[in-house]
């Protein structure tokens, strides 16, 4: 592997890991709110479950597709955000959901995982 190549595996791992801590540091932190928030019924509801879909969109469909690091790294940031997203508005802003959107979210930044990363990276 090439230190070029290595270098840009450890900025992907880099973002992935401090995003997925984020959302930990913050449910741990600040915690769910104790505000009663929207219900997930409604059509704000419908907000951070479009989000997963989303990411998961990107991540399944653009991400394979996607051929160095430039080409990789818009896709997986956009993902990663819309991921999170969905852990902030659980925790934040639907608190009385926040037992379903924060696992929902982070399951969906666990899909981020950068281990695909290198194949494409060094575009095999």
């Amino acid at each position: 592997m090439k230190n070029e190549t290595a270098g840009q595996l450890l900025v992907l791992w880099a973002i992935w890991f401090a995003l997925m801590t984020g959302v930990f540091v913050m449910y741990f932190v600040a915690g769910p709110a104790t505000a009663k928030g929207v219900s997930i019924d409604s059509l704000i509801g419908l907000v951070p479950l479009s989000g997963v879909a989303i990411a998961t969109f990107i991540r399944w469909t653009l991400l394979p597709r996607a051929r160095g690091f430039p080409a990789l790294l818009t896709p997986f940031i956009i993902g990663m955000a819309l991921s999170e997203g969905t852990c902030v508005i659980g925790l934040f802003a639907l608190p009385s959901q926040v037992q379903t959107l924060f696992p929902l979210g982070v399951v969906s930044m666990l899909q981020f995982i950068p281990l695909y990363a290198r194949r494409q990276i060094e575009g095999e």
